[in-house]
């Protein structure tokens, strides 16, 4: 083979990870060699911050996170780990290397233990092979086979396939970046030229380059008659192509198929391009296309993705979170393009981990990041993905959609939409949050919605009319607006907040208007759940919120054990049917002053003032009769 193609050498044994050589016989316990395609999928996958956390605690000091060193006895922190760059260093020790090292190290692991270990850890299957010399010269060649596909459409980029890319707006210098070409339409012109540098027509099968007749014929060009955009990893290598039509025929793009050298699910366009800008700006941002990527960049966004001609996967995602807590994903405003969010916002559910999310930025109808950009230039799309929506944002449309939350029926659903969808998140604490989130959504809609008279009324028939009510005003409080019995109603939950279960939907309706009340009421709402209330996680949540010493003052002042006692309730369902009682009444109370307020303000003056018209009403008023009703 050409000496070419040594420019492209994959050290298989020698491998190089993150600029750390490894000895030459990686991978080879059990029964073979391990792939540098595993190896690779596992970097990807891994998160070398959650692999280092099992064993040092870390605390974020601008973009890198900071530890204690394992590795040596320390008191003032002096272990760094570079998350979206995939390594650790120590200075103390000088301690330094990737995920595969650091489990090296702090178990005592072989490399290719290490690779096991965290394959398991990342989900990945390995299936070994034997070391085949052919298949290593293989790869070697497939890699040059490819770079010399890119270096031969480049230099066939000229006369109506420039003038195509200058039209639509990009420089030279940004053609040049991308490295875009054009193949002729001629159906093996790019096949005579890589033989004639003596590559076979195996190699080019196996990378793409070429694609075997139907009819039985001799192997052909798939890409005739386009403009090309090479597809690189993560070391900048062309790995596959897209090609794009100029004159509107179809179809538009047309994209390698998967090869050994390729797997979409694990790539993104312009990533070898954006990632240290992503790093620089802490910004990234997922579009559609190739173009859009492209013309971002040409306009000085140059932090944009895109998948491979499908939806982004969740290791897509689960890769740029390594450099970004929250990408931003542009699509369409219209129906399709919620759509493709909520489909979106639901796969990445089972990857989904503490302090990572995604904003969804909707583009104007009719735009697309490339188009809209070059007309309205950089501070207008900056504007977008200020708008932009978080992923709680689209679950919460989504799970909405189309249940109206006045009904029981729609709440019902909504709930159980909630539950089934926070049940995909596989880590603990974020779906325990997220659930949380969402719930409150939930009751906050709910206690935002009228309330009809006719429930009230019917709401309020069976209750116990005999039962001992809290005397008099419940003594100072820091919410001067909040009334003695809402106090008391909330001191009811706190005694025994398994009662949510029954009175969830009127104590969401409670008001405390602004005050440390309303913020602990807030936070019992997040606790609401129709399969019970988690009273120690509860306590722990009251806790952390800095509520207890407000939770002790509340049951002090409102005397909440006697009057349980003096009314001999013992019993969950008592008490739920106690605070009910009391509810109903505080609402009949409410409406009353509702009433008095309404009839004064028809009236005005001259009707308060008129003794006889004022005696009528309070006579009506005790009788029951409604003389302030709506109109």
């Amino acid at each position: 083979m050409l000496s070419h193609a040594n420019t492209y050498t994959y050290k298989l044994f020698g491998l190089l990870l993150n600029g750390k050589p490894h000895n030459n016989n990686f991978g080879q316990g059990g029964s073979g060699l391990i792939p540098r395609e595993t190896i690779d999928e596992i970097r990807n996958r891994v998160s070398i911050a959650e692999v280092v956390r099992g064993h040092v605690q870390l605390k974020r000091k601008g973009r890198d996170l900071w530890g204690c060193c394992p590795f040596h006895n320390e008191k003032s922190p002096s272990f760094q780990v570079r998350d979206a760059e995939g390594y650790y260093h120590c200075f103390g020790c000088g301690a330094h290397g990737n995920a595969f090292d650091f489990v090296q190290q702090i178990q005592g692991l072989t490399f290719p233990d290490a690779v096991e270990y965290l394959a398991g850890k990342a989900g990945v299957t390995i299936r070994r092979e034997k070391a085949n010399p052919v298949k290593q010269k293989q790869k070697v060649d497939g890699f040059g086979a490819l770079e010399r596909a890119t270096v031969h459409f480049e230099r066939g980029l000229k006369g109506e396939a420039l003038d195509y890319l200058y039209n639509r707006g990009l420089s030279k210098e940004t053609i040049n970046t991308f490295r875009l070409g054009y193949a002729p339409d001629e159906w093996r012109e790019l096949k005579t030229a890589l033989t004639a540098e003596s590559y076979n027509d195996k190699i080019m099968l196996d990378t793409g380059l070429i694609r075997t007749s139907d009819k039985g014929g001799e192997p052909y060009d798939p890409f005739r008659g386009r403009v090309m955009f090479p597809i690189q990893d993560m070391q900048g290598r062309p790995v596959a192509f897209g090609g794009r039509v100029m004159d509107g025929s179809e179809p538009k793009y047309l994209n390698s198929s998967e090869t050994p050298f390729f797997k979409k699910s694990n790539i993104l366009y312009g990533f070898y391009h954006a990632a240290p800008q992503i790093r620089r700006t802490e910004q990234a941002i997922i579009v559609e296309g190739y173009m859009d990527v492209i013309g971002l960049y040409q306009h000085g966004v140059q932090t944009a993705v895109a998948p491979m001609g499908t939806a982004i996967t969740e290791d897509q995602v689960a890769l740029l979170w390594r450099y970004n807590d929250a990408p931003f994903v542009c699509l369409d405003g219209d129906s399709a393009g919620r759509k493709a969010a909520s489909r979106l916002a639901q796969r990445v559910l089972r990857v989904l981990t503490t302090g990572k999310g995604l904003r969804f930025a909707w583009m104007p109808e009719g735009e697309d990041p490339d188009s809209f950009i070059a007309a309205q230039g950089a501070d207008a799309f900056n504007e977008v993905l200020k708008n932009a929506v978080t992923l709680e944002d689209v679950l919460w449309q989504d799970l909405t959609d189309g249940y109206d939350l006045k009904t029981g029926h729609g709440r019902a659903a909504v709930e159980k939409a909630i539950a089934d969808t926070v049940s995909q998140i596989q880590d603990e604490l974020v779906r325990k949050h997220m659930n949380g989130a969402l719930r409150d959504r939930m009751w906050q809609t709910i206690r935002q919605a009228p309330q009809g008279s006719q429930n009230q009324k019917a709401g309020q028939k069976g209750f116990n009319k005999n039962f001992k009510k809290p005397a008099g005003p419940v003594g100072p409080t820091t919410d001067r607006n909040a009334g003695a019995v809402e106090q008391v109603l909330l001191a009811l939950v706190l005694h025994n907040t398994a009662v949510l279960e029954g009175v969830g939907e009127p104590f969401a309706r409670l008001n405390f208007s602004a005050g440390r009340l309303q913020y602990l009421h807030e936070q019992l709402l997040k606790f609401l759940s129709p399969t019970g209330v988690d009273t120690s996680g509860l306590e722990a949540h009251l806790r952390m919120a800095g509520l207890e010493s407000d939770v002790l003052d509340l049951k002090k002042r409102t005397g909440v054990e006697k009057l349980l006692a003096d009314n001999n309730i013992s019993e969950k369902h008592e008490l739920e049917r106690f605070w009910l009682s009391l509810y109903a009444e505080t609402e009949a109370s409410r409406s009353k002053k509702g009433a008095t307020a309404a009839f004064l303000e028809r009236g005005g003056e001259n009707v308060a003032n008129d003794l006889d018209a004022w005696q009528k009403f309070k006579a009506a008023k005790l009788k029951g009769i409604d003389v302030g009703g709506s109109d």
